[in-house]
C-alpha cells in the first residue's frame, strides 16, 4: 500500500510527508486547489487492510455559526456514498473524510485508491465556498445549496 499511496501523491504533484508508526503507515499532503489550500492525511492500516483519508480545511467555523454549518454538512452529507463532511464542535475544525478496504491483489485496487483519494479533496473544493457563505455570511444553508446545484458553467 505503502508505494501505491507514493505513486498517486507523486502523480498528483502533492507535497507530503510520511510517517510510520506501528502497522499505519500515515501520508500528510498539502494541496493548492482553485478554492484554497488543503491539507490531508492518508492512513493506510497495514494489519487491517484498512485506508482512511481526511482532507482539511485551514479556517475554523466560529462557534455562532457550527449549528446551521451542521445543518449544511447534513445535507451534502445525504447524497455522498464516497464519505463525508466532518466538523469538530469544540474548535470549529472542517474536513472531509472517508475509509474504505483496500486489497493488495485486487485488479482494481489502485483504481480504487485514486477514486476515493480525488473524491476527497474535489468533494473540498466544490462545497468549501458555499459552507464559507454559511460560516461567514447570512446564507440559508438550502438556499446555498440550491444556488450551487444550479449555477451554469
Amino acid at each position: 500500500m505503502k508505494e501505491k499511496i507514493k505513486v498517486l501523491l507523486a502523480e498528483h504533484e502533492f507535497g507530503f510527508s510520511y510517517e510510520p508508526k506501528d502497522n499505519i503507515d500515515s501520508f500528510f499532503f498539502t494541496a493548492d486547489l482553485e478554492n484554497g489550500v488543503v491539507r490531508g492525511l492518508i492512513a493506510a492500516n497495514n494489519e487491517e487492510n484498512q485506508i482512511m483519508i481526511h482532507v482539511n480545511h485551514p479556517a475554523n467555523i466560529p462557534e455562532p455559526k457550527r449549528r446551521i454549518v451542521s445543518e449544511l454538512l447534513a445535507r451534502i452529507n445525504y447524497d455522498d456514498l464516497f464519505g463525508g463532511f466532518v466538523m469538530d464542535l469544540s474548535d470549529g475544525s472542517l474536513g472531509y473524510q472517508c475509509g474504505f478496504l483496500f486489497e493488495e491483489g485486487s485488479p482494481h485496487s489502485e483504481k480504487v485508491l485514486e477514486r476515493y483519494f480525488e473524491t476527497s479533496y474535489y468533494r473540498v473544493d466544490y462545497y468549501l465556498p458555499s459552507i464559507l457563505k454559511v460560516a461567514f455570511g447570512d446564507k440559508e444553508p438550502a438556499l446555498v445549496l440550491n444556488e450551487l446545484e444550479h449555477e451554469v458553467d
